[in-house]
């Protein structure tokens, strides 16, 4: 089994596009209220009895609804524009859309795993020894006329921090079931819990996984700080970038 991007790549993403509080704004707060009253895809899955993430590639992308403990939403989309100039480099963006903010972050990226499977008694367990490589790195808010382009010296600065920090992933498959979310019905979705620890932060997280979707392979999910994830959409058609404004450089 190999895992396709990581949790820890797309948290450190949110993070930088969501890491400021900001007063509601009614045009924002109303997009979020429409996307959570979608109606429910009448898709199904297929049906595949053996988990195997898909690599990552160009055009992969998905769309989730998060709603955190206090009901707050975040409407988070991930894809991959495409591919870099290093094996195993792509160019990954983010659309962050909270109830004060509308933010992209793109970066090229890429991420080695290490991972050790552990098979008992028909259940296993694996490890993923993760680290991240931050080539380069773009942010926008929709408030801002251009987007901005960290300078060399700061993303080595981030690359480094963060690419010295061990993944350690500890997961484990309980069975299947059936999943109905607003991406569709998911059949023989894989249940999963999951520990998660680096040296700057630590996480579980309950939830189903299925082969069908890109890059996480996530479905549903709570995760321990009672945050909500669910499938709004997914496929392998992205085409183009989330940023409609000229990119400049920042100052360091």
């Amino acid at each position: 089994m190999k895992k396709s991007i990581s949790a820890i790549l797309a948290s450190y993403l949110v993070y930088l596009a969501t890491g400021c509080v900001a007063t509601p704004k009614p045009e924002l707060v109303a997009e979020l209220d429409a996307l959570a009253k979608t109606p429910a895809k009448k898709t199904m899955a297929p049906d595949l009895s053996s988990y195997t993430a898909q690599p990552i590639k160009a055009g992969q992308w998905t769309h989730y609804l998060m709603v955190d403990k206090s009901g707050k939403s975040t409407s988070y989309r991930q894809q991959v524009l495409a591919q870099g100039d290093e094996p195993g480099s792509f160019w990954f963006e983010t659309e962050t859309i909270t109830p004060g903010s509308k933010s992209v972050a793109r970066s090229l990226a890429y991420v080695d795993d290490q991972v050790r499977l552990n098979n008992k008694t028909g259940k296993y367990t694996f490890t993923i020894d993760q680290f991240v490589h931050i080539k380069r790195l773009i942010n926008w808010h929709a408030s801002e006329a251009k987007a901005t382009e960290l300078p060399p010296q700061a993303v080595q600065l981030i690359s480094g921090a963060i690419g010295k920090v061990s993944f350690l992933s500890n997961s484990r498959m309980n069975g299947v079931e059936t999943a109905n979310v607003k991406a569709g019905s998911f059949k023989r979705c894989f249940r999963m819990t999951s520990q998660a620890q680096t040296s700057f932060f630590s996480s579980s997280v309950t939830g189903c996984v299925h082969p069908s979707v890109p890059l996480s392979s996530l479905v549903s999910a709570v995760d321990s700080e009672g945050t909500r994830w669910e499938l709004m959409g997914y496929g392998l058609d992205a085409k183009e970038s989330f940023i409609r404004v000229p990119i400049q450089t920042a100052g360091f």
